[in-house]
């Protein structure tokens, strides 16, 4: 089972500054990847589309999905 909270360090990191879209971006990858019953790919091995909006946040969320 993935456990967002795991992966909130380096998420920051990724994404470069703290702000709240970003771990609930990770929250919902998490979620994703636990309802399909996956493991977190290593190599680009699963794609995540998502559809996302005009504003700053949006990116921000993506990058937590990202993660």
């Amino acid at each position: 089972m993935i456990n967002a909270s795991d992966y909130l360090e380096p998420g920051l990191i990724l994404h470069g500054h703290k702000c709240p879209a970003m771990p609930m971006g990770l929250r919902v990858g998490a979620a994703a990847l636990n309802a399909l019953g996956v493991e977190r790919a290593k190599d680009g091995q699963l794609l995540a589309l998502v559809e996302l909006g005009e504003d700053h946040c949006a990116t921000c969320f993506v990058d937590g999905v990202q993660m």
